[in-house]
């Protein structure tokens, strides 16, 4: 029995040594059929096995000849990686071998998004080698910095942001930038970022971000009523990306407004400036129109002003000429006055004719609530019901201001619809409406003017509380407006699709015509919030960028021709569907401030 016992343990051990003489051949002669099959995978994993073996160097060198990302799609970068390291460990001195292992290391890194390492293994590459991985790995490394940047923007730091200003994610940068730098925070951190790399192209790109930041902050200002942020902008960037916009939206802003003060603001800062003729030219026109209507209420010492600042102005004549006319005035003007002051009418349905033919009916004095109640139907929320005193009676005309009127005082024309001499002038801007007032208080020697906001409407009501002077509703046989459309319980009517003759439907109670519809009609006041409590004889905002238009038109629906609507336009505008009514003191001293 110990006999076959011995034999068998023999014959373990002599196979057991003969397996392990020739598992490296077997093996080894496996590999170099697999590289000769040109199969990477297993090119890999005989170095790992075998990196002394003597087909290591032929594998090392095929492997070398190749770009790793041309290894193919479906080789294990990892696989030959491992190969290398194990093979770079036994024959430390092969150069081409330990050039190679950082690439595939890198490529391999690249596949799988691994920013982290192949940011290490490129800063690891010598200068002359990795071309290729270096520009794919760029990518792929500022991919991953912009969505940490972005992470760290959530979390209120948008400072690594800057250095993507100018890469391939520049838009998106600005974009997720440009609210942040425009709070203290943010504005700190790019001027500081801007002084520790000032000569980097991300500086510059900073710089112009810090620029574009201010110049909308500016402009946002101006929409809010001020103007003051577009002089820091100009001031704090002369040379910026905006200053030719920043001008032009402080010359709209000083045209709209109104305002001589700012006027002569932008003159002095800007001496220079792109539009220093054209504010001057509107510093001239406004300075006159000013004095003009100071000297309605007897003022001369503006038209001397006037004179003194502009001898050579686009009204110097004028000027000149009023002065003249008023050193030769008759001495019995004042009592000329008084009479035309007795003779002025004393009670409602009284009208008085003045020289050109206009018929101004009396306006009492009284109170009324001005807005509209908050259950009236298409109610805008600036129709706020507040309770206001109207102090003194006054007269208003009758009518829109007609285009034969407009043109015995103006000698021109400048409607768009024609053809009856008794249709409402149009086309007329604020500012024509003021001049037209002007000239016709020189001609008439009475003060017309715009009637305030307050004035029309409670002249509009004529003591009604609903929302047309005439009730709940309105027909198109009481107004012209836009009938396709109804308001309340009313019925589709006529739509004429142009102005009519004024007078054409019925008067309300004070005796007013075309109070809704028609034409739009220009007010004195500068549009604004109303005041939150009772007010007596109130004249608006004191400034502002647009003037307050009343009453509807007649391309517009019935529920914009109410008494309580409020419409703003800017001052020079002018359209088709506004026009104007004067109004003027019932005595010849001064009204409501203009």
């Amino acid at each position: 029995m110990w006999k076959l016992i011995f034999a068998l343990g023999l014959i373990v051990c002599v196979e057991s040594t003969y397996i392990a003489l020739s598992e490296g051949p077997r093996r080894e002669l496996s590999w170099y059929r697999a590289s000769k099959q040109n199969d990477l995978g297993f090119m890999g994993e005989y170095l790992s096995a075998f990196p002394d073996g003597r087909h290591a160097q032929a594998i090392v060198n095929r492997l070398c000849d190749t770009s790793p990302e041309n290894y193919g799609s479906n080789v294990d970068l990892k696989v030959i990686e491992a190969g290398l390291e194990r093979y770079v460990q036994v024959v430390p001195r092969d150069g081409p071998a330990k050039a190679q292992l950082p690439l595939v290391r890198g490529e391999r890194q690249l596949q799988s998004q691994d920013a982290a390492g192949l940011e290490e293994t490129l800063a690891s590459l010598g200068s002359s080698s990795g071309k290729s991985l270096r520009q794919r790995g760029a990518k792929l490394l500022e991919n991953y910095s912009f969505e940490q940047a972005l992470s760290a923007l959530h979390n209120g730091d948008g400072s690594k942001l800057f250095s993507h200003l100018t890469g391939q994610h520049a838009k998106e940068a600005y974009t997720a930038l440009i609210e942040w730098v425009g709070k203290p925070e943010g504005l700190y951190a790019a001027k500081k970022y801007i002084h520790q790399y000032s000569n980097s192209t991300n500086a510059s790109a900073v710089h112009s971000l810090i620029d574009d930041c201010h110049f909308n902050q500016a402009l946002s200002a101006k929409d809010q009523g001020d103007a003051s942020e577009l002089y820091s902008y100009l001031q704090s960037y002369p040379e910026g990306r905006h200053v030719k916009e920043a001008h032009n939206a402080l010359f709209q802003w000083i045209s709209n407004h109104g305002d001589l003060a700012e006027a002569r603001q932008y003159l002095k800062q800007f001496p220079y400036g792109p539009y220093i003729w054209d504010v001057q030219s509107l510093l001239d026109h406004r300075t006159y129109a000013k004095a003009v209507l100071a000297l309605a209420y007897e003022h001369v010492e503006p038209l001397h002003q006037y004179l003194k600042e502009y001898p050579k102005g686009h009204h110097a004549q004028e000027a000149l000429a009023a002065l003249q006319l008023r050193a030769f005035k008759p001495k019995s003007s004042v009592s000329h006055q008084n009479q035309k002051r007795e003779t002025f009418p004393t009670t409602v349905g009284q009208v008085l004719i003045n020289s050109i033919g206009m018929k101004l009916t009396y306006i009492p004095a009284g109170e009324f609530m001005m807005g509209s109640p908050s259950n009236e139907a298409n109610r805008m929320s600036d129709e706020t019901q507040h309770r206001v005193r109207i102090s003194q009676p006054f007269l208003m005309q009758t009518t829109e201001v007609t285009q034969s009127q407009w043109q015995s005082v103006m000698g021109n024309n400048p409607s768009v619809f024609k053809g009856d001499s008794n249709l409402p002038v149009e086309k007329v801007s604020w500012s024509d409406a003021v001049a037209f007032c002007e000239k016709l208080s020189q001609r008439d020697g009475r003060t017309y003017r715009l009637p305030t906001e307050a004035q029309w409407e409670y002249a509009c009501r004529a003591g009604t509380t609903t929302p047309f002077s005439f009730g709940h509703t309105l027909s198109t046989n009481q107004a012209n407006y836009n009938g396709n459309f109804v308001y309340g319980s009313g019925v589709k009517g006529t739509y004429r699709g142009k102005t009519v003759a004024v007078g054409s439907f019925p008067a309300n109670a004070w005796g007013l015509y075309d109070m809704h519809g028609n034409v739009w009609e220009w007010c004195s006041d500068w549009y604004g919030d109303y005041p939150s409590g009772n007010v007596t004889d109130p004249t608006g905002a004191s400034d502002g960028s647009a003037r307050v238009c009343r009453g509807g038109s007649w391309d517009i629906n019935p529920g914009f021709c109410r008494s309580a609507v409020r419409l703003w336009i800017n001052p020079p505008s002018s359209s088709y569907i506004i026009g104007f009514r004067v109004s003027c003191s019932v005595s010849l001293g001064p009204g409501p401030s203009d």
